[in-house]
């Protein structure tokens, strides 16, 4: 029998607790370590980057870049997939183990190019839409955010006002 109940146009787990940690990363500096298992991985490598004026300003952190990257319909339909899978792997996941007792966290990778701009955005979306099911609690690393925004302010851009959010 399904952990699972409809409410509106998703299914929300109801009880016990699924947390699932939403790790942006960059290619270029390879897949953080993991201690937890990863339920799935998101690659946006592929997507529409933000307009060049907005990357040179802002991360994916800043409402401005994250508007104008998901006004692309490439990437929307890349978040609404995304959405999808979490859904389906998070129910896989969770009826074939046993909550009497436990809590389990798993990972879900979010993995773009620099790691600061399109996978940034698209953990926060997720993770915002995701926070909103019963029975999952989430939370949010940037594991490449810190080094990247370094590097691009050292080459003359910036400054990034929000990159202190980094978790």
């Amino acid at each position: 029998m399904s952990r699972w109940h409809s409410t509106h146009r998703r299914t929300y787990r109801t009880a016990p607790i699924l947390h699932i940690k939403f790790i942006s990363y960059s290619t270029s500096l390879g897949r953080p370590p993991l201690q937890i298992p990863a339920l799935l991985t998101v690659d946006c490598t592929h997507l529409h980057a933000p307009p060049a004026s907005l990357q040179k300003r802002y991360t994916g952190l800043d409402a401005k870049l994250s508007d104008a990257f998901f006004a692309r319909t490439l990437n929307e339909e890349a978040y609404q997939s995304a959405l999808d899978r979490i859904y389906i792997a998070a129910n896989h996941w969770t009826e074939e183990r046993d909550y009497e007792h436990e809590r389990e966290e798993v990972a879900v990778l979010v993995k773009c190019m620099a790691g600061m701009h399109r996978s940034v955005a698209m953990v926060e979306r997720l993770a915002d839409e995701v926070s909103r099911w019963e029975g999952v609690k989430v939370r949010t690393q940037h594991a490449d955010l810190r080094e990247a925004v370094g590097a691009m302010e050292e080459k003359g851009y910036g400054p990034y006002i929000r990159w202190w959010r980094v978790a």
